[in-house]
């Protein structure tokens, strides 16, 4: 059973408190605190996300500070595209995310949809 920090000191205190006055054999109260599974608050998810994402930006800053300019050069000669290409990548892209996230909408919190709405904006 997936429960959250506080049910799950609940759910322990109650089955100490059922083991003490015998109403659970130390097996059972074992084998029923096995099954509980504390998980992750959805403010813990988003807090993950921004991390990772603070992460690949820091990443990214230190990338541009140490590229050169003549690497950069073959960068844009290879990937030169035009920006009717460009814009319809992008287009597609955020058409995909909004898609995938609509998608997953009745799993996620309203604060987790919200996130991921805001980074498909951007």
């Amino acid at each position: 059973m997936e429960v959250d920090k506080h049910e799950q000191l609940i759910l322990q205190q109650a089955l100490d408190e059922w083991e003490h006055t015998g109403k659970l054999t130390s097996e059972q109260a074992t084998s029923l605190r096995e099954t509980i599974v504390s998980r992750q608050s959805g403010r813990q998810q988003i807090a993950q996300y921004f991390f990772f994402i603070a992460l690949f930006c820091t990443l990214l800053a230190f990338g541009a500070i140490f590229l050169n300019e003549k690497l950069l050069e073959k960068i844009k000669l290879y990937f030169s595209l035009s920006d009717l290409v460009i814009g319809v990548v992008a287009g597609l892209l955020s058409v995909l995310w909004f898609w995938y996230v609509g998608k997953r909408r009745v799993r996620l919190s309203p604060t987790a949809y919200e996130v991921y709405m805001v980074l498909g904006g951007l």
